[in-house]
């Protein structure tokens, strides 16, 4: 339904984990039947099971591309458990490409480039890159990670200037503004910690799929809200600019 409404030159799928979903393959297949670009996000663990993917990567070339998200601070890039399994699952799944990679070889660029902040994707191959989040104040990693709290910025100004996700993103059979709208609710939730400072995020609404074609709300989708303001308003604080055009991606969310 959303791929018949609404063309785009980019779906980029997410999660949770999209490489547990049972029909992920088909998604993505599926996604080039309305956009020319599918990315898809996942945290690395499960590359080595999927072998797949280079079908498809073969298959598409440039128009398809693995993203690692990784959430880990400089000090502690390429020394945790995570970083080892993350490691042998890259090596195992270049086992089958013409570039091998040992896990220590892939730790050690890891380590090496997340020192450097100024550069935020560590390609490994023409489709497939790490992209490094080491300010991750929206995104609690282990229960005793402080929670984060609102900025209270100016909404404009967050939206223009410190925004890092301005791709709409699909989830549920809604479209939210960004990454944060449907997924921040869930987390404070588990920790019992979505109270009144979240006032700005309880009262967003996203674009409901099922409800007639409201141009004005699509419209706003793009824009700054209220809601922008939980954002802080630099985007120094996250990650490097993007250009225009990645307004115009949509993200499709997988439980």
């Amino acid at each position: 339904m959303f791929g018949k409404r609404f063309r785009t030159p980019g779906y980029s799928i997410n999660g949770g984990e999209p490489l547990t979903h049972p029909d992920i393959r088909n998604m993505i297949e599926e996604g080039y039947a309305f956009s020319s670009k599918v990315k898809l996000t996942t945290n690395g663990l499960l590359l080595k099971d999927n072998m797949w993917l280079w079908d498809i990567m073969h298959e598409r070339k440039s128009n398809f591309g693995i993203k690692i998200s990784y959430h880990q601070t400089p000090e502690l890039s390429g020394k945790t458990k995570y970083d080892q399994l993350l490691a042998t699952s890259i090596s195992e799944f270049f086992a089958e490409s013409k570039i091998k990679y040992s896990a220590d070889a892939i730790l050690a660029k890891i380590e090496d480039h997340s020192l450097n902040k100024s550069k935020i994707h560590l390609y490994l191959h023409n489709n497939l890159f790490i992209v490094f989040t080491h300010q991750y104040w929206l995104v609690p990693q282990l229960d005793e990670v402080d929670l984060p709290v609102p900025y209270n910025s100016d909404p404009v100004e967050a939206y223009h200037n410190g925004c890092s996700c301005q791709i709409v993103h699909l989830y549920n059979g809604k479209l939210y503004k960004c990454s944060m709208t449907p997924v921040l609710p869930i987390a404070l939730e588990k920790y019992d910690r979505y109270d009144d400072k979240w006032q700005d995020l309880k009262n967003y609404q996203p674009y409901d799929l099922s409800l007639p074609h409201d141009p004005q709300k699509f419209k706003a989708l793009t824009m700054p809200e209220q809601v922008c303001s939980i954002c802080p308003e630099t985007r120094s604080k996250y990650t490097t600019k993007k250009s225009d055009k990645y307004s115009k991606i949509i993200n499709i969310r997988v439980k």
